[in-house]
């Protein structure tokens, strides 16, 4: 019969004995899927945003013991909260500096003339290479001042640009670095820095051209 290891990101099929951490309270558990189906269908009749439902929700199965202060400490990625606020400040200097609208220029310079099917193939490029080397957070919000001043520059509504980038920043493939599940299965999994480049480029190729393809037709 196969049983599960516990490990700290996720669980791997393994002939060790069943850890404790799976023999939770039933009561527990059926209060937890009321609440998550509650919160679903106040979000989407429009009752409650998305960001209260889910206090709510927290405030709720903390006062009902279903989850602790500890728990819910061990789960927050603080230094990931961390770099998304730094982030949200590097993207506001390069508005106020100057560095975005001079960034968006040289991309206008380059892929204006060759049409707008190329001005977005460069801003995918672009925030995927970001999204390669930081998380995909802090890359959209790197992106976010430079691709509004460029939809601001060309008399387009930003839209498409914005849909353009927030793919490119979440296809992160080629790098092990780039994305938490990408580290999840390097090690496990045994992989090299090489099969996410072999793999991972004529993938996220792939993934680009059909991006780019449906934001062009579809929103221009």
């Amino acid at each position: 019969m196969e049983k599960y290891q516990q490990s700290e990101d996720f669980y791997v099929v393994t002939p060790l004995d069943r850890p404790n951490t799976f023999q939770r309270n039933p009561f527990k558990g059926w209060i937890t899927i009321i609440l998550f189906l509650a919160m679903i269908l106040l979000v989407t009749i429009g009752i409650l945003s998305m960001f209260k439902a889910m206090a709510i929700v927290v405030v709720i199965m903390l006062a009902m013991k279903v989850i602790t202060m500890e728990e819910v400490k061990k789960y927050i990625h603080f230094d990931v909260l961390l770099l998304i606020a730094c982030s949200f400040g590097i993207g506001m200097a390069m508005m106020k500096s100057g560095l975005a609208p001079w960034i968006a220029d040289k991309i206008l310079s380059v892929g204006e003339p060759l049409g707008l099917f190329s001005l977005l193939l460069l801003i995918y490029i672009a925030t995927n290479l970001f999204t390669e080397i930081i998380t995909n957070s802090a890359a959209a919000i790197l992106m976010i001042p430079i691709v509004f001043e460029m939809a601001a520059n060309l008399d387009l509504e930003p839209m498409g640009f914005a849909i353009t980038m927030t793919i490119a920043a979440s296809s992160s493939f080629i790098t092990p670095i780039g994305y938490q599940t990408n580290l999840i299965v390097y090690g496990p999994g045994g992989y090299t820095f090489k099969d996410y480049v072999k793999i991972g480029t004529p993938l996220s190729i792939l993934v680009m051209l059909i991006t780019v393809m449906i934001v062009y037709f579809w929103w221009f």
